[in-house]
């Protein structure tokens, strides 16, 4: 069968150290593990993942319908501030988490049936990236552990979303056009904004299979030295956004 690209190719079997690990943890923690969808959505892996997973996190009305549908399990609804779609989102979810005291304490009658969390900021972090730093100065990301003195009896979760399914996926793209100025360019039939956006967020270039990423300084000298070297752009007409050199 023929699928026209570009697509993302989502293999199991790389899917599986990452899922590995993840069931290591909570196998001698104890903790439970809910998949963060915000992250990772692709529901055709839902069935293979739940073997392995409490069930899902949610951000979003239509994220929460998407775990409580098609993943099973626990389901689990956190937002940064809740509005009127909260009263929906009971509807699937069996747990809501509040990221405040103020939005705990102005919805709490809403989902008074249903289990209630609030979310700690651990003000600890490992984030090689500031735009993703939790405990950033002035956060605005749960409540800090330390306005809670006394001792509590909580349940632990993690809610893995990119870890879940690290080095599992390819994005499978076609080249439309070779251009030439100075350096070759390969135009592919994907884009940085609508298939990798990641790579712009974090700025940071994907992995090319049979290909070396090289820094932009090395470009002139590894020319001089009559090696190949190639820009991959796609259909984008912002000049300054490429997928990798």
């Amino acid at each position: 069968m023929t699928i026209s690209t570009p697509y993302y190719l989502i293999d199991q079997k790389r899917m599986l150290p990452a899922i590995e690990i993840i069931r290591y943890i909570l196998e001698y923690s104890g903790a439970k593990s809910v998949l963060a969808l915000k992250y990772f959505s692709s529901w055709c892996t839902f069935d293979f993942m739940s073997q392995y997973m409490d069930g899902t996190t949610s951000s979003s009305l239509y994220e929460a319908r998407l775990g409580f549908e098609n993943f099973g399990g626990e389901n689990h609804g956190y937002s940064v501030a809740y509005d009127d779609e909260i009263k929906e989102i009971t509807q699937y979810c069996d747990k809501i988490i509040f990221n405040s005291i103020s939005q705990l304490s102005r919805f709490k009658n809403l989902t008074k049936n249903i289990s209630l969390g609030l979310r700690l900021n651990p003000e600890v972090d490992h984030s090689f990236y500031s735009l993703s730093d939790m405990i950033s100065r002035y956060s605005h990301l749960g409540v800090r552990a330390n306005k809670f003195s006394d001792k509590y009896a909580v349940k632990i979760y993690l809610d893995p979303g990119e870890t879940a399914v690290k080095n599992s996926t390819s994005l499978i793209v076609k080249i439309l056009d070779v251009v030439e100025n100075e350096l070759l360019t390969l135009i592919v039939d994907a884009g940085v904004e609508t298939h990798a956006l990641d790579a712009l967020i974090y700025q940071f270039s994907p992995k090319l299979e049979g290909a070396e990423v090289i820094d932009e300084v090395d470009i002139t000298r590894m020319l001089f030295e009559g090696k190949t070297v190639y820009r991959v752009f796609g259909r984008t007409c912002f000049s300054g956004i490429f997928l990798m050199v």
